[in-house]
């Protein structure tokens, strides 16, 4: 059961590491595409940065309770 957990917490953690990679393409894009300044790329950036860690916080609660109660 512990496998299981540990397994699908390392497919989490690199889904989200991929995700990264994804959101700072998008981002090259979007400033591409709508003529953002590297100012306003990086203030998109630090928003979109600060979403994800708090999905990931998020996530890694979850994945705490559901251990725990794994383990019970």
């Amino acid at each position: 059961m512990i496998e299981l957990i540990e397994k699908t917490l390392f497919t989490a953690l690199g889904a989200m590491t991929l995700g990264q990679r994804k959101t700072e393409e998008l981002l090259s894009d979007l400033k591409a595409r709508f003529n953002l300044t590297e100012e306003e790329g990086r203030t998109l950036l630090a928003k979109l940065e600060s979403a994800a860690k708090d999905n990931q916080r998020k996530l890694e609660e979850i994945a705490q309770q559901e251990v725990r109660k794994a383990c019970e």
